[in-house]
This record gives structure tokens, C-alpha cells and sequence, in this order.
């Protein structure tokens, strides 16, 4: 049996309309609004329609009307307001709160009951319509929240994930809700956009603009143990108005659109010389090709950390292969997807077996997880950045003094490549590269007086060197050292910003 809600202060009036509906339905009794209330938040669904008197003691009805409405309770819950005013002030405002119907004292019985039935007749029908929407939109969003901007407040209509229900369910505000939830289950690198695009003003600001029907924006998100690409779609509501903004929030996960990008990668790594098709989960090479013979997967190489430790034995440093073999070994990218890190990308020197000299090239591993077998899987390519890296020689401003030394300094990768040459072969210089701190503490335990150490340590610091040359584009210091014969000389130091590849 379908389930009234009578509200009244008068206990005659309370049973006056009782006994016109308890022959078909089921009756339920509050003396006031506040007692409404309590009822209805513990059961409100229960309820197929509310009959509110508007002049009562403690809370009003048009108090009760506007708690229901912040609650979002007369989306799918009728109230026909009583009162034995008939002032269109007072009828006027009860529909503006959100009464469905309005009475007035006396009642007639047959009135009473034909309005009842039509009031509940048509919720229903608007409500199998909503629900016959939901089910159709289930299979692309998987939660549905409705929002009112004007008072920060929401319900959700549909919700497939945990992460949304728990542990915010008690955050009845959308803005304090939508911050939390970006803060705990948004990927760091995400955030800031996210609580931007989220924030109530923004959001009023978009949609008080008459051309805005829609917003969306795309965000990692946790799913479990691992971040998920997700697409917020807020949509703006039929029954939008000024005064009560009304959207609709829509979410879907477009991971797996995610994959349709590997289809791509080829086409943005043009100048690759070398490319293998890896399974991540299970740690094995599918596939490969590559136009020098030492990338090329072989025989033994069964799986990818197999691969990648016969590949670093191609590269001329030992920092440099530790480096390579844990950046690309299978634990590594499989953390980094969980972290949400899609792609790994560094720089390295590798020995070329065609000519025996070091090439830089630019490893890059972009992972996404297959959304049929639900595996995570890379592709693994070299690209060949030597000549893009610096020009064939160095800038011609470098020959015009007569330099002691040349030394390139990869701000990157913390590495020093020196020449006493004229002509700087960087290809060479690959083979020779250093570790710039210890080339640094070298230098100055060996050569620089004592009194000048801190301040030579000061003037050569990566961090002070590149906020000099992005200041200037160019930065000098002169300091005494003392050389092969013991002498104390003073020499001066020039660096010049080099954009590099990578």
C-alpha cells in the first residue's frame, strides 16, 4: 500500500484527513515540521507523497519545503501544501519553495483524494522515466550525482564506486565534497586543475553564461591500488533558473580510450631506431624491430629485464647502466603505472655497433593498461637525438678565445663531457662523460686554494649555473687555481646557454 505523510499542527485536522485516505493508503502522522523532518530523514523514500499545512508551530511548512528542497527530497517526493489562506502571496511562494499542489480548508473529500492520486500517478510516471534513463546511461557513466549550485548542495542518482561514498558520506556540502574527493582520490599531478575546475564559483561562473550547456574535464583518478583516467561531464539541468541552478554531474572511466593512443606513438616517435612491443604484467617482449643490430631483440631476451640489462651493457658508464636497468626493469614501470606515471622517458649514451662510438639516444616507455585482458602493456623505443642533442660543433662565439679547456655540462643528467681540443667531438666526449659532483669535488680538492673552496663551490652549483644562464644566457666568475707546476694563476670560467633536445 502507498504511503502518506500528513503534517499538522491540529490533531482534528490530522484525522479529518486521515479517514479520507486510509481506505487507500497508508497513513503516517508528524505535528509539526520539525517532527516531519526527523521522519523523513530516516525514511523519506518510503513516502509517495507529503501533505504539508504551511502554518504550524516550531517550523512552518515553507521552513519544512525549504529543508526538502536543500535535501533534494522533492526531486521524487510530491508535497501538496494546506492552509485556510487563499492570498496569492501565500499560494505563489508555496509553489516557488516547490509545492506540487496547494489546498485550502474545508476540504471535500472527493477533491481530496482525485488530487492525491493524480499528484502520486504523476511522480511515478516521472520517476520510471528517470530510472528508465539511469539504466540507460549506466552503461557508459557510472555515478550520476544532481547538483544545486545555488544552495551547495547534491544526490546522487546513480553510484557504482566506493570512492564516493566512503569515508565522505557524512559531507552533505558538494563544494566540501568534490574538494575532498579531489584530495584523496585525485593523482597529485591532477589536483590543482581539478579543485580549480570543481570550485562553486567557477562552476556558477560557466554556467551563468547562456551559451553554456556543458563542461567537462579529464583527471587520473583511484581506482584500488592504481589511477584510472576519468571524464567529468557537468551538464546543465532542464529545470535550470537563476535562482536555482540546477546541474547534472557525470562520470565514466575512458581508460581504455587511453589505449587507442598506442595506435599513435609510432607516429610521434618518427626517427625511433629501435622499438619493442613489451608485456608489462607478466614481464615478457611480444615484439620488436630496430635498424642497429644491439637494440634488436634476440634469442634470450624471454623477457623485458632481460632485454633491458643486455642493452646497458652497450652504455659507457657504470652509474649510467644502474641507472637504465632500474628506470626501465619491469618493478619499476609497473610502480610508476600505479602512481599513475604513464610514461618513463631518459637520455642515454649507448655504444653503436655499426660504428663503435656512443650515440645519445632518448629511451621512452609509454604504458596502458588493455582493457579486454586487463594487462598493462608498453611499447619500448630508442630515438636517436645525437645531432638534435647539440649542433655538430659549438657555437663559433666559443673560437673566438683562446680557451684552455671546453666542457659541456648536461644539466639534466648531471654529467660533464671535457675537451682540450679546439674542435669539441661530442660523440667522443660520450665515452668520457663524468659525474659533475664528483668531477666538482675533484676540482676543488686538487686545484682551488682553501680560502676560495666555498666560494668556487658556490659560483659552480647546477641550481646557480642554470638560474644565472636563465637569467642572462650567459654567466662568468674568475677564481684563483693552482696548476701542474704549483703555481697560484687566476682563471676565469664562461658558460653559455645551449638549448638542448630532451
Amino acid at each position: 500500500m502507498q504511503k502518506i505523510l500528513i503534517v499538522d499542527d491540529s490533531e482534528i485536522n490530522r484525522e479529518i484527513l486521515a479517514a479520507m485516505l486510509e481506505k487507500t493508503y497508508e497513513i503516517d502522522m508528524a505535528k509539526d515540521g520539525q517532527e516531519a523532518i526527523e521522519i523523513l530523514e530516516k525514511k523519506w523514500k518510503t513516502y509517495q507523497i507529503v501533505l504539508l499545512d504551511l502554518n504550524m508551530p516550531v517550523m512552518n511548512g515553507y521552513e519544512v519545503l525549504k529543508v526538502m528542497e536543500e535535501k533534494q527530497w522533492l526531486d521524487s517526493l510530491p508535497v501538496i501544501c494546506i492552509s485556510a489562506e487563499t492570498s496569492e502571496a501565500s499560494i505563489g511562494k508555496a509553489y516557488e519553495l516547490g509545492a506540487t499542489d496547494y489546498f485550502t480548508r474545508p476540504f471535500d473529500t472527493a477533491v481530496v483524494l482525485r488530487r492525491v492520486h493524480n499528484t502520486i500517478a504523476l511522480y511515478a510516471k516521472a520517476s520510471s522515466s528517470l530510472h528508465d534513463a539511469m539504466e540507460m546511461l549506466s552503461g557508459i557513466f557510472y555515478r550520476i550525482i544532481k547538483i544545486n549550485l545555488s544552495t551547495d548542495t547534491y544526490r546522487t542518482l546513480k553510484n557504482i564506486s566506493d570512492d564516493f561514498r566512503s569515508p565522505l558520506d557524512g559531507i552533505k556540502s558538494i563544494s566540501q565534497r568534490l574538494m575532498q574527493y579531489g584530495e584523496e582520490y585525485v593523482h597529485e599531478e591532477d589536483q590543482e586543475a581539478f579543485l580549480e575546475f570543481c570550485d562553486s564559483e567557477n562552476l556558477r561562473k560557466n554556467f551563468s553564461e547562456e551559451d553554456t550547456e556543458r563542461i567537462s574535464m579529464s583527471y587520473r583518478c583511484r581506482n584500488g591500488q592504481e589511477f584510472r583516467w576519468v571524464s567529468m561531464e557537468i551538464i546543465k539541468s532542464t529545470e535550470y533558473a537563476k535562482d536555482n541552478e540546477v546541474v547534472v554531474l557525470y562520470l565514466r572511466d575512458i581508460n581504455t580510450d587511453y589505449l587507442k593512443q598506442l595506435d599513435m606513438v609510432l607516429s610521434r616517435s618518427k626517427g625511433f631506431v629501435g622499438m619493442v612491443n613489451v608485456n608489462v604484467t607478466d614481464g615478457t617482449c611480444k615484439s620488436g624491430s630496430s635498424s642497429l643490430k644491439n637494440l634488436e631483440l634476440q634469442e634470450e631476451d624471454r623477457t623485458l629485464d632481460q632485454y633491458i640489462n643486455r642493452i646497458s651493457t652497450s652504455i659507457p658508464q657504470e652509474d649510467g647502466r644502474r641507472s637504465f636497468t632500474e628506470n626501465f626493469s619491469r618493478k619499476h614501470m609497473l610502480d610508476s603505472f600505479e602512481k599513475g606515471h604513464t610514461v618513463i622517458q631518459e637520455n642515454y649514451p649507448v655504444y653503436s655497433t655499426e660504428n663503435h662510438r656512443p650515440q645519445l639516444y632518448c629511451v621512452t616507455a609509454e604504458m596502458v593498461r588493455n582493457a579486454f585482458f586487463g594487462q598493462i602493456e608498453a611499447i619500448l623505443y630508442f630515438t636517436n637525438i645525437t645531432e638534435k642533442y647539440l649542433e655538430e660543433k659549438m657555437p663559433q662565439i666559443l673560437y673566438q678565445k683562446s680557451y684552455e679547456r671546453i666542457a659541456v655540462i648536461d644539466l639534466k643528467r648531471r654529467k660533464i663531457a671535457i675537451s682540450s681540443a679546439k674542435v669539441f667531438d661530442f660523440s667522443e666526449s660520450l665515452d668520457q662523460e663524468l659525474d659533475y659532483e664528483q668531477y666538482l669535488k675533484k676540482a676543488v680538492q686538487n686545484s682551488v686554494p682553501e680560502e676560495e673552496k666555498a666560494q668556487f663551490e658556490n659560483h659552480t652549483r647546477l641550481d646557480n649555473i642554470k638560474r644565472e644562464l636563465d637569467l642572462k644566457g650567459r654567466y662568468s666568475f674568475s677564481t684563483h687555481q693552482i696548476n701542474k707546476d704549483g703555481e697560484k694563476c687566476l682563471i676565469n670560467y664562461t658558460y653559455l646557454l645551449q638549448y638542448i633536445y630532451g
